[in-house]
């Protein structure tokens, strides 16, 4: 048994496709949910980014602590002269834009023994805001948000 195949069979000449207020009305909502969803990761890349920094501060300070235990001389951390970086021990670190740090005075130095000269550093941008806080009797570094 066979069977003639008619590809017109059933088609009607102008249900092809999508009308223009379709495309429109898709497009639309596209743009609404775009809207709403890039703002919110364009927030969470900032606060990844701030966060990061804050970290790589904490680190630098663990840092000469650690250069100064072990090679028995003070290193000190010290905030650049324009807030956007640090020198820790010989080595500079900057933070990404619109990142600041402010450092007490000419920095903190930590000691052979472990200590410290302590103080608080704070880490900003605009409107997340981190504080590290270095002990002086043991050189303790403790994050604060």
């Amino acid at each position: 048994m066979s069977a003639i195949i008619d590809p017109h069979h059933g088609d009607d000449a102008g249900t092809c496709g999508f009308t223009l207020v379709e495309v429109l009305v898709i497009l639309a909502i596209l743009m609404l949910m775009a809207g709403i969803v890039f703002p919110s990761v364009e927030k969470a890349m900032r606060r990844q980014s701030f966060v990061e920094a804050a970290k790589r501060v904490e680190l630098g300070l663990r840092t000469a602590r650690a250069e100064a235990v072990s090679g028995g001389v003070p290193v000190r951390f010290a905030g650049a002269s324009d807030g956007h970086g640090f020198r820790s021990g010989d080595r500079d670190d900057r933070l990404p834009e619109g990142v600041t740090i402010a450092v007490p005075g000419r920095g903190i130095r930590f000691f052979a023994d472990g200590s410290a000269t302590g103080g608080e550093i704070e880490i900003s941008d605009g409107q997340l805001r981190r504080q590290i806080v270095v002990g002086k009797a043991l050189g303790t570094i403790e994050s604060r948000q």
